[in-house]
């Protein structure tokens, strides 16, 4: 099942799957408040994660991430299929995300494309951004 949560619900996850050398306060975004966070739960257990940022008629997904003991079950698909549909309803025209290019495929399997340049490194990962229109 996925609902509508508090960001604070999403950092433990956050920690968990993307950085697990920090603390919990520094994977807080500054826009955290103004953000629109999904959670996919199994037998009411929080298993992943995605939140969303309208700006304008554009919409970033970040900190997207499912436990590792769930993931390649299909979880990440309906979440990201769901964030897609929300961002639709909020009105915008097109989706995108930085994401690391070891994921590309993965994001390519729902319309997202690669900006060609794009590419940058935080620390020691490999990132590019990816999107689409609606």
């Amino acid at each position: 099942m996925i609902k509508r949560i508090d960001y604070t619900e999403t950092l433990e996850i956050r920690r968990q799957v993307l950085w697990p050398n920090k603390d919990l306060y520094e994977l807080k975004l500054k826009d955290d408040e103004s953000g629109y966070h999904y959670g996919f739960f199994i037998e009411n257990e929080l298993v992943g994660v995605i939140s969303l940022f309208i700006v304008n008629e554009s919409a970033q997904f970040r900190k997207f991430a499912v436990l590792r003991e769930h993931q390649n079950k299909g979880i990440g698909s309906k979440l990201l299929k769901y964030t897609i549909k929300e961002a639709k309803k909020l009105n915008a025209t097109s989706i995108w995300c930085n994401a690391r290019t070891s994921a590309n495929g993965f994001y390519e399997r729902f319309g997202l494309e690669e900006v060609k340049g794009s590419s940058f490194f935080r620390g020691t990962i490999e990132y590019s951004i990816m999107k689409r229109g609606f």
